[in-house]
């Protein structure tokens, strides 16, 4: 919250640069692109997405195997703790390039809650918030669902923020 009598905790609010609406004038896109080129760049895009959503599936595979690898022993904790940072953050990343918005935030709430774990900390109901993420994940992908998932996506959002408390 910030001070009142703190003149450090002010804000400043900069202008727009202008320049490049300046240099364009008032001009429409549809004057400057194509159809064409439109529809080449939508191709592109969707292509890009293909790809990125294979990437994701592989990657919730190897989330889950690591879980489930972290379920069974408990041998190098921090090691797994690792392991599960680098998956959750690759998929947040492919998710949410790919439109796949619930995945990227479910894998993003699993990313930070793992970066914040301490390896003493990885408890048994630890381990099932861990579990239960990786598996939402995993579904979410191989039911294709994009966006945000509209209510079973609200449900997941209540359950992640209540988990934001959870040991």
């Amino acid at each position: 919250m910030a001070n009142n009598d703190d003149p450090s905790d002010d804000v400043t609010v900069l202008a727009a640069d202008q320049s490049l609406l300046r240099k364009l004038g008032n001009i429409n896109l549809d004057k400057v692109l194509s159809p064409e080129a439109i529809e080449k760049a939508e191709a592109v895009i969707t292509d890009a997405s293909d790809g990125l959503y294979v990437d994701c599936l592989k990657e919730a595979d190897k989330l889950e195997s690591v879980v489930d690898q972290f379920k069974s022993r408990a041998l190098d904790v921090e090691h797994h703790l690792k392991k599960i940072i680098s998956s959750s953050f690759s998929i947040k990343a492919k998710a949410g390039q790919s439109g796949y918005d619930l995945v990227s935030l479910l894998a993003k709430s699993l990313h930070v809650r793992c970066e914040e774990m301490l390896a003493e900390q990885v408890t048994p109901s630890a381990l099932k918030i861990i579990a239960w993420h990786a598996q939402s994940i995993k579904q979410l992908l191989v039911l294709n669902v994009k966006g945000d998932g509209g209510k079973v996506g609200e449900a997941i959002l209540a359950e992640i923020e209540k988990l934001k408390f959870a040991a």
